[in-house]
């Protein structure tokens, strides 16, 4: 008979063999965000336009062991989503133990949102496995404090972990605030606060992103005005707070499945109600399962909460909220334990899980059918004709002569930018082809360009069929000359979504 340590590593290795298998055999090439974050990799650095910095250099890691290829740069994807497993899993073990789990270990990994978040290589999966691996030395920390030693080490991982989360997503900024709020409505630690400790520890998370800090500092704040833009009100009023309320709820129930999705909020609900029952008593002797509930309840219940309630002032997308599916299926499966048949209910939730996790996994096969393919039911069909163009635009350059004679790529908008700097011969350096040198808005704008500069050089100019274009761009140019039309239908050839782009040989300057 297998020990349950061995049950749990059979479990993860199978889920971990399954997603690894998947990320050889996908036919999906790389999302315009992943080929961005690939060419952020090819200029590291401290910073960037949107984002810090671990996703370039994760991206880096892979690429320099498995080459630009598309698994290279998803690679370490798959190895943060098992992080996040085996960490989860410890932390719900030492929350509600054993059995509980299991079962969050079981019904996290069936959920579309962890399968896609171990194969897409965005910043969600370096997040999240820092979310998941902070939050549990913050716990062990905290009921380590007595012991100084074993107290030293975890307060240490938490700071590293924590760290390495401020350079994964701006969102890591929760793990202070969730983690203050804990430890002062809780009678039990809220002497920690105090601790050097624990002061220590907050201080050398924040020495670790201090080089982002300071590299925006050195660009005006960049990254901060970006983020600004993500709360923007409605301007609907209350029609529009409904709908993005409803899209924010109907994503989730997509994304984690029905059932998992109804299961959070039965256990949010319940533990609601026994955290303000509790305050109202004021009761100072809380019982370990209370703190238990109450620590799953401020770390992921509470927040996913806000930001539900948040979606009714504007629109949030799903993942925004990904790290709180943590603790938050910890809560709703410790609520549902206490019920009666709750097997049965578990068993029924793992199974409609894994149900919608292989519908994610055979998806994007099933629509690699002809028929389908490119259809306005078909999720991935941004996601093609980029090869094909890339393709095009790498015969057209090679014909005018680039790299000798045509000195550079342009491209826009970003999407296009990042798409044919991955699929080109050779990787090319693609520049963004803008007309106002003054603009900011994505990370291209931030390098150097020859855009701009007084010499004279010819180059490539690649522009979708469907934007127009600016002044700017055109007197960027001494001449502009049409070389190519390329359409590349995606599908069914008569109803298909198709990549048109027109491809411009130009002429900076006069040549003596």
């Amino acid at each position: 008979m297998l020990t349950r340590p061995t049950t749990i590593i059979i479990i993860i290795s199978i889920i971990t063999a399954i997603r690894l298998l998947f990320l050889f055999a996908s036919p999906l090439p790389l999302s315009p965000d992943e080929a961005y974050y690939w060419d952020w990799s090819r200029h590291l650095a401290f910073g960037y336009y949107s984002k810090p910095p671990l996703i370039a250099w994760l991206i880096k890691a892979g690429t320099s062991i498995l080459g630009n290829t598309e698994v290279g740069v998803r690679a370490l994807s798959v190895l943060l989503g098992t992080i996040s497993l085996i960490f989860t899993y410890l932390l719900s073990r030492e929350l509600f133990g054993e059995t509980a789990a299991l079962w969050t270990l079981l019904i996290s990994a069936l959920t579309p949102a962890s399968s896609i978040g171990a194969y897409i290589m965005t910043i969600d999966a370096p997040l999240i496995a820092c979310w998941a691996t902070a939050t549990y030395f913050f716990y062990k920390a905290i009921n380590a404090h007595n012991h100084f030693k074993k107290s030293i080490a975890w307060w240490s991982m938490w700071a590293i972990t924590t760290g390495l989360g401020l350079l994964s997503k701006q969102t890591m900024i929760a793990m202070y605030g969730l983690s203050f709020l804990y430890l002062i409505i809780s009678n039990r630690y809220r002497h920690i606060i105090k601790s050097w400790r624990f002061v220590l520890s907050i201080f050398f998370s924040i020495l670790i992103f201090m080089p982002t800090i300071l590299w925006n500092m050195e660009h005006s704040w960049i990254t901060i005005i970006h983020t600004r833009h993500h709360f923007s009100a409605n301007a609907d009023g209350l029609l529009g707070s409904i709908k993005t309320f409803a899209h924010l709820f109907g994503s989730l129930f997509g994304i984690l499945s029905p059932l998992t999705f109804l299961i959070i909020l039965f256990g949010i609900y319940k533990a609601s109600k026994l955290v303000i029952h509790s305050a109202i008593k004021d009761n100072s002797d809380k019982s370990a399962s209370y703190n238990s509930i109450n620590f799953a309840f401020i770390m992921g219940g509470l927040p996913l909460m806000l930001i539900m309630l948040l979606s009714f002032h504007q629109k949030v997308n799903a993942n925004w909220p990904a790290p709180f599916f943590i603790t938050s299926i910890m809560l709703g499966i410790n609520a549902v334990i206490s019920v009666k048949k709750a097997d049965g209910l578990l068993r029924v939730t793992a199974i409609i899980g894994g149900v919608f996790t292989i519908i994610t996994y055979l998806s994007p096969f099933i629509f690699q059918h002809p028929l389908i393919k490119g259809a306005s039911i078909d999720p991935f069909k941004r996601l093609y004709g980029w090869k094909e163009l890339s393709k095009e635009v790498s015969e057209v350059a090679r014909e005018n002569g680039y790299p000798q004679k045509v000195q550079y790529i342009f491209a826009y908008p970003r999407q296009a930018v990042s798409e044919l700097a991955f699929y080109m011969e050779e990787n090319p350096r693609v520049y963004m082809w803008k007309g106002d040198k003054n603009r900011i808005k994505s990370q291209y704008d931030l390098w150097d360009s020859p855009l701009f500069n007084d010499g004279s050089f010819k180059a490539i100019l690649i522009k979708p069929d469907k934007k127009h274009l600016k002044k700017g761009q055109i007197y960027a140019f001494s001449a502009i000359k049409p070389l190519k039309h390329v359409v590349i239908p995606i599908g069914r050839k008569d109803n298909s979504f198709k990549l048109g782009y027109w491809i411009f040989l130009g002429e900076k300057g006069k040549r003596k």
